[in-house]
């Protein structure tokens, strides 16, 4: 029997950038204020609690447990256990412009079963759910697949695309690092 694995989202980031927003928006909202422009004191004030609704969901964990039974997805306050038979498929789809600018992990959900407190996207009689991009993970997204599969049924994720994807950007990048390296040796 295999140990169980929790794929957990990175906050650092998150807390960072809500933070940003906090101050930027402060700032604003003084700013506009000693001015007495209403506009730019309005829209700093929802810019300051739109970033204060991101760093109070942060006091909420997102958490995705992975064992032989199946998945327990926590988000927003809320547990679901899923077991791999309510599981259709696990996948990271491209974009609207058929690559991968922002990578999500999505659940395609067998009839009947929902993630709580979680909105899903009817597919017929199935729920798509994104759960996550897969930079936000705490592991990079290559190991949060592979522990995917690694779990799962066969043919449950289907990320293949995503992962042939990261090899060669990865390969090109080290090609494009190893061409700069010989023209500033002399090469």
């Amino acid at each position: 029997m295999r140990l169980p694995a929790t794929l957990r989202r990175k906050n650092a980031n998150i807390h960072d950038r809500a933070l940003l927003f906090l101050v930027v928006g402060a700032g604003g909202t003084w700013a506009a204020h000693e001015t007495d422009r209403i506009i730019p004191e309005f829209l700093s004030a929802l810019m300051m609690v739109g970033s204060l609704c991101v760093l109070l969901s942060l006091l909420w964990p997102f958490s995705i447990h992975v064992d032989d039974a199946g998945l327990t997805v926590r988000a927003r306050g809320a547990t679901t256990r899923l077991p791999w038979a309510s599981i259709v498929r696990i996948t990271v789809p491209r974009d609207s412009k058929g690559g991968f600018t922002a990578p999500t992990l999505m659940l395609l959900l067998a009839p009947g079963v929902r993630i709580k407190r979680r909105v899903g996207e009817r597919k017929g009689d199935e729920r798509l759910h994104r759960l996550l991009g897969l930079d936000d993970f705490t592991i990079p997204p290559e190991q949060v697949i592979a522990t995917l599969k690694v779990y799962s049924p066969e043919g449950i994720v289907d990320a293949d695309d995503y992962l042939s994807y990261r090899a060669t950007k990865r390969l090109v990048s080290q090609l494009l690092r190893e061409a700069e390296e010989d023209r500033e040796d002399g090469h």
